[in-house]
């Protein structure tokens, strides 16, 4: 594969550790993976990427594949991460959503639909304790329980058909409400 000049088919069809770079490197805490890119976070909130990077979702700040791991540049602590198909977004411990990417949908949740090849706040949510990206649509959950969506689906969604169009400012889902703890079934969406 010319993306990956060390990389070889067979690498995948076993199991094998992945180390983070340096030499008293931080075990794992949460890593996220997609069909193009992979992130991790450390014990100490860093971040890290490789894969596929034709439209930043690494947030490495361009647009080079990597083949190995290579740390975010970013001053913040994070403690969780998600992969779209390609876009990137995270959460920090203080709960501020970051993005970076292809942004055509507006799945960035930045108000303009311009990819970003580094981790810009998502100045346009509160802090939030999770977030998702599935695709090119993303959720987030605050920490009183809100609901928020931005970006597009091809699923339509019942009261929030706008995100079939493609949202770059992430909206509160205003007919759910999520408990810190609480299952989601198809009946809290009611």
């Amino acid at each position: 594969m010319e993306d990956y000049p060390n990389w070889d088919v067979n690498d995948c069809l076993l199991p094998c550790v992945v180390r983070l770079p340096g030499e008293k490197a931080p075990g794992v805490k949460y890593t996220s993976m997609s069909t193009s890119h992979m992130l991790v976070v450390d014990l100490e909130g860093s971040m890290y990427s490789c894969g596929k990077n034709s439209n930043s979702q690494l947030g490495l700040g361009d647009t080079r594949s990597r083949g190995s791991l290579s740390k975010i540049d970013s001053a913040e602590k994070f403690k969780f991460v998600c992969c779209g198909i390609v876009h990137s977004v995270a959460v920090t411990v203080q709960g501020k959503v970051y993005s970076w990417g292809w942004n055509y949908y507006g799945q960035l949740g930045l108000g303009d639909k311009s990819n970003r090849s580094t981790p810009a706040l998502i100045s346009a949510l509160p802090e939030c304790h999770y977030v998702s990206a599935g695709g090119m649509v993303n959720i987030a959950i605050d920490f009183e329980g809100n609901l928020y969506f931005w970006g597009a689906s091809s699923t339509h969604i019942e009261n929030f058909p706008g995100i079939v169009r493609g949202i770059s400012t992430p909206v509160k889902f205003s007919n759910f409400r999520y408990a810190v703890g609480h299952r989601v079934k198809s009946a809290d969406f009611v």
